[in-house]
């Protein structure tokens, strides 16, 4: 991911569901270029991962 600026729904909105997957891979780097695709990183982090969880928070301003 090039830049994150976390969670912001507008103000006074319903509070707002932020996925994020964090994978455990069996290899130091992912042999990406920096500008490959969502497509491409999912495609080789897909043959690297050996566990993955999925953190959900909530956010309301």
């Amino acid at each position: 991911m090039r830049g994150h600026y976390g969670a912001n729904p507008p103000a006074e909105h319903a509070p707002h569901r932020y996925m994020y997957a964090v994978h455990a891979v069996d290899v130091e780097k992912l042999e990406v270029p920096e500008d490959a695709t969502c497509t491409v990183l999912g495609f080789n982090l897909y043959f690297h991962s050996i566990a993955r969880a999925i953190i959900t928070p909530w956010w309301e301003n």
